[in-house]
């Protein structure tokens, strides 16, 4: 039944990286969240967080188990689960920072090219092993090299701004 489920799905999608599981399911989720508030506790958010992964975690296993998947990028419960994480996050108030809204949209533009950069790093480096095949050190290193690129991507968008605004002096004035 699931093979089934999943093949269908792949006959449409043939990754989990476009079509349906991509941006628009995510776009639905924020539209969706922003509509319609609810006040529920966030000891409830959180305990049903903890039930939604280990739903999420039992479909990755019994999916792997059975060789059924294309690729593990996407689990029908991951929707469940991040809705409840992002549900759990906004009911934090608090003061806001601007550079998290600059940092968290570069990396979100930087990451897919990080992931390319981390693959190639793998196959130059004759670390596939690690840098490929073991998905939490391949997410590990994504993670790191986004961030870290993202960072130097608003410094240097940051001094070339500063840049534009601030007054060259005229060097011929100055001697």
């Amino acid at each position: 039944m699931l093979k089934s489920l999943y093949n269908s799905i792949f006959q449409f999608c043939e990754y989990t990286r476009n079509g349906l599981f991509f941006a628009p399911i995510f776009l639905w989720l924020g539209a969706y969240i922003a509509q319609h508030q609810r006040r529920i506790s966030r000891y409830h958010w959180y305990i049903t967080l903890c039930i939604s992964f280990l739903f999420m975690a039992g479909e990755t296993i019994i999916l792997n188990s059975y060789n059924i998947p294309k690729h593990d990028a996407m689990n029908i419960f991951l929707p469940m689960s991040m809705y409840l994480l992002f549900m759990i996050i906004i009911s934090y108030t608090g003061q806001r920072y601007p550079r998290c809204k600059d940092l968290s949209l570069m990396i979100y533009i930087i990451h897919p090219m990080m992931i390319v950069v981390t693959r190639m790093l793998g196959k130059i480096l004759h670390l596939e092993t690690y840098f490929i095949d073991n998905h939490l050190i391949h997410f590990c290193i994504v993670t790191l090299l986004s961030i870290i690129c993202s960072y130097i991507f608003i410094f240097i968008k940051k001094g070339m701004i500063q840049h534009g605004k601030t007054q060259v002096p005229n060097r011929s004035k100055l001697g």
